[in-house]
């Protein structure tokens, strides 16, 4: 899936933000079946790749936390 984005400056052109994929390492524990934690760690990706005056460096970092109602 691929979602279409972009960064609008006032002064200058547009650019379109190309979303490739990136490598993510997770960790989970859960406790006495009802509550889990996970932290997702997102490699840094550039998605700016097709602009040659342009670079950027995109990590991700997720905390989530879970319940189970059955």
């Amino acid at each position: 899936m691929q979602i279409d984005s972009n960064i609008t400056f006032e002064h200058s052109e547009d650019l379109d933000i190309e979303a490739g994929s990136n490598l993510t390492f997770g960790l989970g524990y859960k406790y006495n079946d009802r509550y889990s934690l996970e932290c997702r760690y997102g490699l840094s990706h550039d998605i700016l790749n097709d602009y040659v005056n342009w670079s950027s460096d995109y990590k991700t970092l997720s905390i989530i936390f879970g319940y189970s109602l059955f």
